[in-house]
């Protein structure tokens, strides 16, 4: 829907064109049915018809006019609408991220895991706890964790944690979110 400053003029073009409209069909009912009483078709009921014609030719594309500046505006009104949504979302998770980010004090993940070719892959967890050592359970998905491997030529971490084996070696992997990182866990890959 157009903004209130605008609705005004909307109105008040739609009813221009019903008026004009309303003119030009009366004219030309008028015309037919004077011209039924009468026969004999004159250059004034020609000039008469054609302008009957215009004005409804008019009121139509003031109705266009109108319909296109309205669609237009609720166009423009959906894009700044869906700009500060975005904006807001975008500070909210932020803002989120930072009040899960005061309340952890650490990060633990298993002190070790082993991989084989039988068992190539498995996802680490990270545990995150409070000061006071309360576990907490914050949706991994959206902390956006960095995983990291100081040897990937031996274990692979993917961002949701997975471990991959690669070849025969040992590997730390760690997590952070923002500037917490856990304790490593030594992945063995035989």
């Amino acid at each position: 829907m157009a903004n209130d400053s605008q609705s005004p003029f909307l109105k008040t073009t739609l009813i221009i064109s019903l008026v004009l409209m309303t003119a030009g069909l009366v004219m030309a009912f008028t015309i037919i049915m004077l011209r039924f009483k009468s026969l004999a078709v004159v250059s004034e009921d020609i000039l008469l018809a054609i302008m009957a014609m215009l004005l409804i030719g008019s009121g139509i594309a003031l109705v266009s006019f109108a319909n296109g500046l309205r669609a237009k505006l609720m166009l423009e009104t959906a894009k700044a609408t869906e700009q500060v949504s975005s904006d807001g979302l975008q500070s909210l998770r932020k803002s989120l991220l930072d009040a899960i980010r005061a309340r952890i004090a650490s990060i633990t993940l298993e002190p070790s895991a082993s991989l084989s070719s039988s068992a190539p892959s498995q996802t680490l967890n990270p545990i995150f706890k409070d000061s006071s050592g309360t576990e907490l359970q914050p949706e991994k998905d959206t902390l956006g964790l960095s995983w990291k491997s100081d040897h990937p030529e031996f274990v692979n971490v993917d961002k949701n944690g997975l471990v991959t084996r690669v070849a025969a070696g040992t590997a730390k992997i760690t997590v952070t979110f923002r500037n917490t990182t856990s304790t490593p866990c030594e992945v063995t890959a035989n």
